[in-house]
């Protein structure tokens, strides 16, 4: 994972927890940071956009991010709550305070690069979400005894968890 210029250009791989214009992503990333700083190696971050005058924070710190491994990014709402929680591997990164409250619209992981030179891959696996009784399901779209929301629906659980397993690298594949 890589991009030409850390100062000017920036390269992620993360999951995104949404619901209109208020969200918390959360991943590994490298290069440039918000505030003007940037990153020269990869390393876990999380940001998110929040109602009101909240606005756009994002949050770094948490060391090097080994290459060519897996994490686990757990993104962790209660329905009634303002509070989104972020761990990585178990280990707390933060919290997003006054957030919305009610369900996430939109749960999605991938890539934002500001370059089309970026160095990136990765995947993303395990995903699950919880039910109204505390049910894990990992299959999205048929999972058995569990009624799933349609592709692209309002989630309607009260207690949402996004688990996702990512492996980013770069070398010669890249």
């Amino acid at each position: 994972m890589s991009v030409a210029n850390n100062a000017t250009d920036f390269v992620t791989n993360e999951a995104w927890f949404v619901q209109g214009s208020y969200w918390v992503e959360a991943g590994i990333t490298i290069g440039e940071e918000s505030n003007g700083n940037y990153l020269t190696r990869t390393e876990p971050f999380w940001a998110d956009q929040r109602p009101g005058n909240g606005g756009y924070h994002e949050h770094y710190g948490f060391g090097a991010y080994s290459l060519q491994s897996y994490t686990s990014i757990i993104i962790w709402k209660t329905v009634s709550s303002g509070q989104i929680d972020i761990y990585e591997d178990g280990a707390s990164l933060g919290s997003s305070t006054s957030n919305f409250t009610g369900s996430a619209t939109q749960l999605l992981a991938g890539n934002e690069t500001t370059t089309t030179t970026a160095h990136t891959f990765g995947s993303v696996s395990a995903m699950q979400w919880r039910d109204l009784s505390y049910t894990w399901h990992t299959n999205w779209h048929s999972a058995t005894g569990a009624t799933l929301p349609a592709p692209n629906a309002p989630l309607y659980s009260t207690w949402m968890t996004q688990y996702s397993w990512m492996r980013s690298g770069a070398g010669a594949a890249c």
